[in-house]
């Protein structure tokens, strides 16, 4: 997929203007980026618009994600080097079938990456397209402090409304 199949669609859903369209197409040159880039810097649209614009181009369904409901075991299945180069995220294991969100399902090491882990595994592929927002929140859930830092919170016993500064000053 290239900037021009995006921006096209874009159009037909009536989401930007043909002349708003020329606009980011001259930006993105001038920038050296991408029009999804351009897209997002000028907050021109929101990104599970555009995901669903290219979903609807590569033919790729678009999923919403909920990271937190993403497995530990799950996440272990791509490590976080390679889910981060590739732009693209575990999100269940189903039947056989690692289920993956890529931001950019077109982007073929990635999907030679992917091919790759799965067949050391003996898995197949299904793909869905995300949004990086959500690529980053899923990403964040690889740190190794993860677990432990919301282990500590909820032993603060901390309640509704107030702050850890406040949980920690001593009872008078």
């Amino acid at each position: 997929m290239n900037d021009k199949e995006l921006l096209r669609a874009l159009i037909e859903e009536s989401l930007i203007s043909e002349e708003l369209s020329q606009q980011i197409t001259v930006e993105a040159s001038q920038e050296s980026k991408s029009a999804e880039q351009i897209l997002y810097d000028k907050n021109l649209l929101d990104e599970e618009s555009v995901a669903k614009a290219k979903s609807k181009i590569l033919s790729i369904p678009y999923k919403a994600l909920k990271p937190g409901e993403i497995l530990e075991e799950t996440l272990k299945l791509i490590p976080e080097e390679t889910a981060s180069s590739y732009k693209v995220v575990p999100l269940e294991l189903k039947d056989k079938t690692l289920i993956v969100g890529m931001v950019e399902p077109w982007d073929n090491k990635a999907q030679e990456a992917l091919r790759f882990i799965a067949k050391q595994k003996g898995l197949n592929l299904g793909v869905y397209v995300i949004t990086p927002n959500d690529l980053e929140r899923v990403l964040s859930r690889y740190s190794p402090y993860h677990t432990e830092i919301e282990r500590a919170i909820k032993s603060l016993n901390i309640k509704p409304g107030e702050s850890v500064a406040e949980s920690l000053r001593p009872v008078s």
